[in-house]
């Protein structure tokens, strides 16, 4: 599969109905980046789609996946949602990253068309019928953050934060979720093109704190850490971490970073190891999996001869019970916002260049 150009990954190209007669699969359209600065977490959700294809080839044959490329940019994001609406007649679109979910989430609310967003930001669902998340929320995942740091009896927490939108939103709910027990203080801002971060050292050392967070994308945490020089200082970051790529950069001065991420089953991930050969970023593989078997489950396999309309497909959406998949037990939640997403559980990871282990 190249990864330069817009992709096209079909699954199944026909399904049998019962009766014998023949009838088109439902169509899903799946927007991850395959080029780009986050390439890899569009890698690991494809991958997982395909592995699901493969274990579980019969409940999956009433499914159609179309891939396209979005290099983690909106316009190309909208580009692809427009191709899945008129070309190939998808009749529900999975979307990576808070970016491309936010500008898509109005387009397919007005065009009633069904849209799964990857983001932990709820603002972008909320109040929609045709908008759901795949993802945890931000407070889940910055409470598990204040967890580990509240069992190191951290009081003060520095922050060094790059101007992403899903970073900005963990730290986000990371500072509601830790308010009136630990202080945290932003120290630094930078912009996405900044990579050496040499300079900000200094000022860093300088500083009170008794952990330090790198919300950073990897090659920026790589090199700031680098030049920090404080071994044994506790740290934290967001699951961009969890890759082996940016802590063999590091060189051991990322070793030990905690970043919150969800608890990836473990048959899955040898699995995917063996057919893979990695496991970076497998969370996404696990939710790449779990997406497309839940969809085979519950909407898939309700195509027939009449195409399902947007509203037949988010009442089987919003209507899917607890269900257990690569990511634990997966729960369609509503909160009193009007916000609609798929929680699965949430944990630490410690992340070294051994290896990746819970927090326990």
């Amino acid at each position: 599969m190249s990864a330069r150009s817009r992709v096209i990954f079909a699954i199944l190209p026909f399904v049998l109905l019962a009766r014998g007669a023949s009838a088109d699969p439902f169509k899903v359209g799946v927007i991850v980046p395959l080029t780009g600065p986050v390439a890899e977490y569009g890698t690991a959700i494809v991958n997982g789609i395909t592995l699901a294809h493969e274990q579980h080839k019969e409940n999956l044959s009433s499914c159609q996946f179309f891939v396209e490329d979005s290099a983690y940019k909106t316009t190309q994001a909208l580009t692809a949602f427009n191709k899945f609406q008129i070309g190939s007649g998808a009749g529900l679109v999975y979307v990576f990253g808070g970016p491309m979910g936010e500008a898509l989430a109005p387009v397919a609310e007005a065009k009633k068309a069904p849209l799964i967003i990857d983001h932990i930001d709820g603002k972008s669902v909320a109040g929609k019928e045709f908008v759901v998340r795949y993802a945890n929320s931000k407070r889940e995942l910055g409470a598990s953050l204040t967890r580990s740091l509240q069992k190191r009896g951290v009081k003060r927490v520095a922050l060094v934060v790059v101007d992403n939108q899903y970073l900005n939103a963990l730290v986000e709910g990371f500072i509601a979720d830790s308010q009136g027990s630990i202080e945290v203080e932003t120290i630094a801002r930078i912009t996405p093109d900044e990579i050496d971060l040499r300079h900000l050292a200094p000022k860093i050392r300088a500083a009170k704190f008794d952990a330090l967070g790198l919300f950073l994308f990897p090659a920026q945490a790589s090199s700031l850490a680098k030049n920090l020089h404080m071994p044994g200082k506790i740290l934290i970051s967001g699951d961009f971490m969890a890759s082996p790529v940016p802590l063999e950069d590091a060189r051991g001065a990322l070793d030990g970073i905690i970043f919150p991420n969800n608890l990836v089953d473990e048959t899955f991930t040898s699995a995917y190891k063996r057919r893979f050969g990695n496991e970076a970023h497998i969370k996404f593989a696990a939710e790449g999996y779990d997406v497309a078997t839940m969809l085979a489950e519950t909407v898939c396999s309700h195509a027939g001869a009449s195409p399902l309309s947007g509203e037949q497909v988010m009442k089987f959406l919003t209507s899917v019970p607890p269900r257990k998949g690569a990511q634990g037990e997966t729960v369609f939640r509503v909160s009193p916002d009007g916000d609609r997403y798929f929680a699965a559980p949430v944990v630490s990871m410690i992340g070294k260049r051994a290896g990746f282990s819970v927090d326990p």
